[in-house]
């Protein structure tokens, strides 16, 4: 494929200003945190940075690698054991490391949670820490949204769909389309809440504020009580699925400005 190149340069400058790292105290550097060659024609992009994901750029020739999970905070600049590993096959083939977090969870058209709610089919925006709350615009029930979502994810391994309901004794945690389910809200929810990733703590908050069903990327002991005694529906979407729409439109952003070479690599995580 013959494609145009971009200086590492004005690519760290273009994320920069695309995303407002500056405007973010997050737990790392977001942009440039590897520096490679200079000159960029093909990247590869992945929610967290691992040996897999590294193979995979230097399988195929990648100058850069993006993700959103990159090197967080002070273990950064101790570079032993895996992070060794990792910063010699990057230095060692030139390829440069970008890391965009909280900024990609964030931005209203390219983030995690603004393609998510789009795929749900949602109204206006309004912000909810790095996500965001909306109408159910289509007054679509939950296990259609469900269902939007799923055509959307790449799959995980699952188990079949099924509907323990309660005996008493406990909470009821339904499978339903490949994500885990507490069903205690209304057939048609209202108002909707998506905040990806490690967001549970905000569910309080999103109940408060009206939300019906909260969409997240993972699950809290305390969560199965709250989602029953406020009659509200809590789905665990799974912290990785959760966060690899924002790396599609960022790879399809990619491709479409400057027409680069850009491949998202998906690295199925349980988790």
């Amino acid at each position: 494929m013959n494609t145009n190149p971009i200086s590492r340069d004005e690519l760290r400058l273009w994320l920069d200003q695309l995303y407002g790292f500056e405007a973010f105290e997050d737990y790392c550097h977001n942009g440039l945190q590897v520096e490679g060659r200079c000159e960029i024609r093909s990247l590869v992009l992945g929610v967290s940075l691992n040996g897999a994901l590294i193979q995979a750029a230097i399988n195929r020739k990648a100058d850069a690698i993006v993700v959103h999970h990159g090197f967080f905070g002070r273990d950064f600049f101790r570079l032993t054991g895996v992070r060794h590993r990792w910063v010699s096959a990057l230095i060692g083939h030139e390829i440069s490391l970008f890391g965009i977090h909280l900024p990609m969870d964030a931005h209203p058209l390219l983030g995690h949670n603004a393609r998510l709610m789009a795929w749900l089919g949602a109204g206006e925006l309004e912000p909810l820490g790095p996500g965001f709350m909306a109408d159910n615009e289509a007054k679509a029930d939950l296990y259609t949204l469900l269902s939007r979502l799923e055509t959307q994810l790449p799959a995980m391994e699952r188990q079949p769909d099924f509907a323990p309901g309660r005996n008493g004794k406990g909470f009821s945690l339904e499978t339903r389309h490949g994500f885990q389910v507490l069903a205690n809200g209304p057939q048609i929810p209202r108002r909707l809440a998506v905040v990806s990733g490690a967001s549970a703590d905000l569910y309080e908050t999103a109940v408060s504020r009206g939300a019906d069903a909260f969409f997240t990327g993972e699950i809290k002991e305390h969560i199965p009580a709250l989602s029953m005694e406020t009659r509200t529906h809590f789905i665990h979407l799974g912290h990785y699925r959760s966060e690899i729409p924002g790396m599609l439109a960022l790879r399809d952003e990619l491709i479409s400005r400057f027409g680069l070479a850009a491949y998202f690599v998906d690295i199925p995580n349980p988790v």
